[in-house]
């Protein structure tokens, strides 16, 4: 029976390789080097298993494995280090227990091949592109139109498989094949890769680093002395202050607008001058101006053109507005005061900064200087009729009246009000809106007989404000009382 049980296992053995057997018993053999008796051990190089050779002691057997070349025999059941199988990757393997099972990367435009085996741990995997126009190989090569019949999806309409644009879709879409990849950055090296045809047109647009002399870049840390791209181009569009120049800077101007500070024409040298602090390049015709702009009097004064906006579509200062592209500029920021940051100007107002002079503005504004020091450009007016509702013609103090923000609703001094929509006045209404539920009320300051028969009363800040006068709680409105104010007569307000 024992003798059996042998020839049974020595004949189910026969049947697989070595490296089988090693696989089977995980046991530590290198089929290349060794193989394996019955017991899934160890031995020599395309050895054969023999009978037991030395006897045994206490049970344990000596074998050995004789090489059938009548080479020297080695013992076959030591532990062989960094060997196949044994989960570590050693030189030169390049897998050992974790060698992919398949080298298919699910693109069908690459070709997948693999050398080497799992059971040798050298598999590899190898991944080339197909550049080929192939019929039915599933893929649509770049550069590959109609003489590839797997280019069939390109030109569906849609970004499909591994297109990357479709040129069904029509330009200016979502997916569609660009065919031009100028950006309009001059900082920008532009490229396009692939086709249209192909469904495989892409855009790469790579910032420019290097200081480089005409390629139209003037990057950041580049200057006049190592790239003369650095040269301030005034009146140039641009995106940032670093297409301007060393010096310059990039306004808020529709498009960008290349300038830089100065006080006086020569600080902006040649075929410039400097006009309301900044810099504007001069000009003998539209045919010296970039597109959408015409050669015209700066700010209307003779003798001065410049390149400015043709377009009369911007909006004038004084103007309403919802945001700042509706504005025009004077080289400088365009700004819409709109009505959802500054409730008190209904429908919003386009303006301008200004250096305290009129002719700091666009031709048809006047510069309006406030309290505090302020300049901005407004619509210039001669009485209220000149001004949009909502606005009075008003002196702001530097000699030119100006359309500004007015108190035209029907709210009394002492009334409710959210803004000074809601009050009356005109110029001298307001709304207090610090006072619960607001209060309307005029400015009294060197004005007494504004107030009529209510108080004029004076505050820390030295501006006077008129206040509801009276006698009882009675003539107050809910929820303010009849105070002192220290004058002729007591003012509603709310309790202290």
């Amino acid at each position: 029976m024992k003798i059996l049980k042998i020839t049974i296992v020595a004949g189910f053995l026969g049947l697989f390789s070595c490296a089988d057997i090693a696989e089977k018993k995980k046991a530590t053999c290198n089929p290349n080097v060794e193989c394996c008796n019955g017991a899934g051990q160890c031995g020599g190089n395309n050895g054969t298993i023999s009978n037991n050779t030395a006897g045994s002691n206490n049970g344990a057997t000596n074998n050995t494995t004789t090489n059938t070349n009548n080479q020297t025999s080695a013992p076959n059941n030591g532990i062989v280090e960094n060997v196949c199988g044994d989960g570590k990757i050693s030189a030169p393997e390049t897998c050992d227990g974790n060698c992919p099972t398949t080298c298919d990367d699910g693109n069908v435009c690459t070709r997948d091949s693999k050398s080497g085996s799992a059971a040798n741990c050298d598999l590899l995997c190898n991944v080339s592109e197909i550049t080929e126009c192939i019929d039915g190989d599933g893929c649509c090569a770049p550069n590959c139109g109609a003489q590839d019949s797997d280019c069939q999806s390109c030109g569906n309409g849609i970004v499909d498989g591994n297109e990357s644009c479709d040129r069904a879709i029509p330009r200016g879409q979502n997916g569609a094949c660009q065919t031009n990849c100028d950006d309009a950055d001059a900082c920008t090296s532009d490229t396009l890769r692939g086709d249209a045809a192909s469904c495989s047109a892409m855009c790469s647009n790579t910032r420019i680093n290097a200081c480089l002399n005409n390629d139209g870049c003037c990057p950041a840390g580049c200057g006049a002395g190592n790239d003369n791209d650095c040269q301030t181009l005034y009146g140039s569009a641009c995106t940032s202050d670093n297409q301007c120049g060393s010096d310059g800077i990039c306004t808020d101007y529709p498009g960008g607008f290349c300038t830089k500070i100065c006080q006086n024409n020569a600080e902006c040298g040649a075929n410039a001058f400097c006009a309301g602090g900044v810099c504007v390049p001069s000009c003998q015709s539209a045919a010296d101006c970039r597109p959408g702009h015409a050669c015209n009097n700066f700010y209307g004064i003779s003798g001065t053109k410049t390149c400015s906006l043709s377009g009369a579509a911007l909006r004038k200062p004084g103007t309403s507005c919802t945001r700042d592209g509706q504005c025009q500029s004077n080289f400088r920021s365009a700004v819409c005061i709109d009505e959802v940051a500054f409730p008190d100007i209904a429908g919003g107002v386009c303006t301008t900064s200004c250096q305290g002079t009129n002719d700091s503005c666009q031709k048809g504004a006047s510069c309006s200087v406030d309290v505090n020091g302020g300049a901005i450009c407004l619509k210039p007016c001669v009485n209220d009729s000149n001004c949009r509702q909502g606005f009075s013609c008003v002196d702001r103090g530097n000699g030119a009246n100006v359309c500004f923000v007015s108190a035209d609703g029907n709210g009394d001094v002492g009334d409710p009000c959210s803004g000074i929509h809601d009050c009356s006045g005109g110029s001298s209404g307001l709304c207090l809106k610090d006072l619960d539920g607001g209060y309307c009320t005029l400015r009294c300051t060197g004005n007494t007989q504004i107030c009529g028969p209510d108080n004029c009363v004076g505050t820390q800040n030295g501006e006077s404000y008129c206040l509801k006068s009276c006698a009882t709680n009675f003539e107050c409105r809910s929820g303010y009382t009849c105070q002192d104010t220290g004058t002729n007569f007591d003012s509603c307000l709310p309790p202290i």
